[in-house]
């Protein structure tokens, strides 16, 4: 179930990537014409950067998780509770790397300031 789970996790940000995607592909025509104009040259490379960085995110997770995944695989069956912290802690570690990537590492650290603040 905990597979499921992060199967789960990671098909809803797949899913917002995906959407993110065909938005910045429809918006491309825009985007070169604003490249055009001197005023708005830095928004339009700044938002082809954020493009480039949301379309190779998939491969840079399924990496991750290839790699965690294989370092579980390998950790003996009497240690199943250190598999299960182990899968939790690279699901966390790949939710925060995928939310870095679509929301940027200035709104990221506002939400953990909030969130930690929250908790106090």
């Amino acid at each position: 179930i905990l597979f499921a789970i992060v199967y789960l996790l990671f098909t809803l940000v797949m899913a917002i990537r995906a959407i993110i995607i065909v938005l910045m592909a429809a918006g491309a025509l825009g985007l070169a014409a604003l490249y055009l104009i001197p005023q708005t040259k830095e928004f339009a490379a700044s938002a082809f950067m954020y493009f480039i960085v949301v379309l190779f995110m998939q491969p840079a997770l399924l990496f991750i998780a290839a790699v965690g995944l294989a370092f579980v695989k390998m950790i003996p069956y009497q240690f199943v509770g250190f598999q299960i912290t182990v899968v939790l802690g690279l699901t966390i570690f790949m939710l925060v790397f995928s939310l870095v990537c679509m929301l940027g590492k200035g709104l990221v650290k506002t939400i953990i300031w909030f969130g930690s603040r929250a908790v106090i």
